[in-house]
């Protein structure tokens, strides 16, 4: 995200667009979005907020969906706080503010669920889905177009392989595992263009999608309750764009298991799962995260050493098995 605004900047816009007095900003260690930094923000009259700086403009997926929902009976679903003019993001240099409740930074992944809790989160999903879409928020949010997302940055990147002579190691170790996956990396690339190509036939029914709906992206607060945070991809798509998360092992067979996935069915209610949007999206998942770790070595020279050996070692977990990548190809 290139560096972001110090912290007498962050104080400055925090209180000319929200008039908060900040007493103290600590940055925290959460998510993997190399374009954005989180901050918890303590006022002087000790409320806590959770702020977001990215770089660009956020999204308007990200700033309206979760408000429509909230305002739909997904109270779980963490909103935007308004700017003093009425706006859901404030500019900081070339960095956007977007300022939010606090309502924890421990995440679902990290705790764990218990079997309520499971079910709860079915119970939060089932409400997302249910949600009716306004005018606005169609408007607001892409609909589901079957084209992996990060399909050009793998044919890219099979170029930059081929073509490239890296004298760095993050460079040489890049190239070593994409020529031993190539024959994997073009299984899932044909089979998600293929099936995106079926499914973008038949019309299906949309609804409001989290689109990134895992464990990390739900946080527990000191009480037990479940919050989902990171609307960055919200979509209109089939339900089995966020029930890919949950099912058949979702991203990682060690994370949902067997008996966590009927707890969750429990809260979400009966499925009748399309095996054919499910296939689509755990592929095209697939192709995302390979395109998105590699990119940061192959692309990302501004990085430096150290995030860029962490993407590759990012990469090579995804082939992993019981991960994406042997998932969707149909392993065990």
């Amino acid at each position: 995200m290139g560096t972001p605004p110090g912290e007498g900047g962050l104080r400055d816009a925090l209180r000319e667009q929200y008039g908060l007095d900040v007493a103290q900003i600590t940055r925290l260690r959460l998510g993997r979005d190399i374009a954005a930094a989180v901050f918890r923000v303590e006022a002087a009259g000790g409320a806590a907020f959770f702020l977001k700086v990215r770089a660009g403009r956020p999204s308007a997926a990200s700033l309206l969906a979760p408000g429509h929902l909230r305002d739909h009976g997904v109270a779980e679903a963490v909103a935007p706080l308004p700017t003093n003019g009425g706006g859901l993001w404030s500019p900081c240099g070339r960095h956007a503010l977007v300022l939010y409740p606090y309502v924890a930074d421990v995440t679902a992944m990290a705790m764990g669920l218990q079997p309520h809790q499971w079910i709860a989160l079915g119970d939060i999903l089932r409400r997302v889905h249910a949600a009716p879409v306004s005018a606005e928020l169609e408007r607001a949010i892409p609909r589901e177009a079957y084209l992996p997302d990060g399909a050009e940055t793998v044919r890219r990147l099979h170029a930059h392989v081929a073509e490239a002579a890296p004298a760095d190691r993050a460079g040489q170790e890049l190239g070593a595992i994409w020529r031993a996956r190539r024959p994997q990396i073009d299984a899932l690339l044909a089979q998600a263009e293929d099936l995106g190509r079926q499914l973008a036939g038949r019309m299906a029914p949309c609804v409001v999608c989290h689109a990134d709906f895992h464990t990390h992206n739900v946080l527990v607060d000191g009480g037990g309750r479940l919050w989902v945070v990171d609307w960055d991809d919200a979509t209109l798509a089939p339900p089995e764009r966020d029930l890919m998360f949950m099912l058949g092992g979702g991203l990682n067979r060690t994370r949902t298991a067997p008996g966590e996935e009927r707890l969750f069915l429990r809260g979400y209610g009966t499925v009748g799962a399309d095996e054919a949007a499910l296939a689509y999206y755990r592929h095209a998942r697939a192709v995302s995260d390979i395109a998105y770790t590699a990119a940061q070595v192959a692309l990302r020279p501004d990085l430096g050493p150290a995030r860029r050996q962490a993407a590759l070692a990012d990469l090579r977990r995804l082939f992993l098995p019981g991960r994406i990548v042997d998932i969707a190809l149909g392993g065990t």
